[in-house]
């Protein structure tokens, strides 16, 4: 494993001596049968990376590298996220993809049109950058570093071709939005994160009214959830700005934020997938 550069020397007392995992499942099509033969056979010879959280119980030992995630034998990484964002990260490794190797394709030029299923994929990209962010304040690293990440995916992707508030279904592109406003508030950009908070506020609010004048008839499950998880939002950023934003009662105290996520597990849940 140390030979072939699985895991880095430095987490040499780390490396577990068996993976067990649990299928929640309950079938097994023939292509999860040959991944599982894949990594069996493969004996730590070659990296395996999957492009995405998996169904395969292998989710504890996928660590993000970037934009991919990396089977490691190592225990999960234990997150203080309120927000119920997996930040379990090889952190050195991430920075220098993202900050030096990554080339943006077209979203750090001003008027750049990205349509629905491309702007699904620069939803990623940001939250990868907040992800980075947020690992590297959990890991106690400067907060300087952590908010020049936040800087510098905000210069490559241009707020006037991907804003951080939009409408969508599920609400997932505002609930994205919030991570990397949470991202802010931790590397210590507190007037940032409270203008960005304030623009995700108004769209949900805005969502509310829109909804509120629909009639019962056309409220349906899909806009009643919208309309549930745009009013948790709206109640988490309030909390958020009242205790660490600019004139926050917590501004100048140590400690993580602390956010009632219980009412919107499902919200959490979309967002991981």
């Amino acid at each position: 494993i140390l030979q072939n550069g699985v895991v880095p020397a430095k987490d040499s007392a780390k490396i577990l001596p068996s993976m067990p995992f649990k299928i929640t499942k309950n079938y097994l099509l023939k292509n999860d049968l040959a991944v599982y033969d894949i990594i069996a056979a493969n004996n730590w010879k070659r990296p395996i990376y999957f492009t995405s959280p998996t169904d395969l119980g292998l989710n504890d030992y996928l660590q993000t590298d970037g934009l991919t995630y990396h089977l490691v034998p190592l225990p999960k990484q234990t997150s203080t996220d309120p927000l119920g964002m997996d930040v379990n990260a090889n952190v050195g490794v991430m920075y220098d993809n993202l900050m030096h190797k990554f080339e943006f394709g077209g979203a750090q030029t001003r008027g750049t049109y990205f349509d629905e299923p491309n702007r699904k994929m620069i939803m990623y990209l940001r939250q990868a950058f907040t992800k980075l962010s947020v690992a590297m304040t959990e890991d106690g690293m400067s907060k300087d570093s952590a908010l020049n990440v936040l800087r510098y995916m905000d210069k490559n992707i241009m707020e006037t071709n991907f804003p951080y508030a939009m409408t969508t279904p599920g609400n997932m592109h505002n609930y994205t939005s919030i991570q990397t406003i949470y991202a802010y508030y931790m590397a210590g950009d507190a007037k940032r994160a409270d203008e960005l908070a304030d623009k995700v506020i108004r769209d949900c609010e805005q969502q509310l009214r829109y909804y509120g004048g629909l009639p019962a008839s056309k409220m349906t499950n899909d806009l009643q959830r919208d309309g549930q998880n745009a009013q948790q939002f709206i109640n988490w950023l309030h909390q958020m700005k009242n205790d660490y934003g600019v004139n926050g009662a917590k501004r100048n105290k140590e400690g993580m934020i602390q956010v009632n996520t219980e009412d919107s597990n499902a919200a959490a849940k979309d967002s991981a997938k």
